[in-house]
């Protein structure tokens, strides 16, 4: 779950096991910042962005990269705005993350 500045509000537990990281190196930082860059591609920040100005959703966008801790994958990336009770009246994105690649856990 990422703020309209695109800072991470909130992962669950399996994002960290998939991406081999902690609640540490992800909540509070920028989703972009995220990593080795796998997340700042232009068209997905672009896409995230529309989130909070015109789009309610978006859905798989195909990321592929060498992550750090898993290697060559493909994932699909979807978004969705959402009103989070706890952000109290500011709108957050949902972001799901799918591993689509060869052999990978989505497939």
């Amino acid at each position: 779950m990422i703020d309209e500045q695109d800072r991470v509000l909130w992962a669950n537990t399996a994002f960290f096991a998939a991406f081999g990281v902690s609640a540490g190196q992800t909540v509070g930082n920028l989703f972009h910042n995220l990593g080795s860059g796998q997340w700042a591609h232009p068209k997905l920040r672009e896409h995230i962005h529309d989130l909070f100005l015109s789009r309610p959703e978006f859905r798989d966008f195909l990321i592929e990269h060498d992550f750090e801790s898993v290697g060559h994958r493909r994932m699909k990336v979807s978004g969705s705005r959402v009103q989070d009770p706890s952000a109290g009246a500011r709108p957050v994105a949902l972001l799901s993350i799918v591993d689509v690649s060869e052999g990978g856990p989505g497939r």
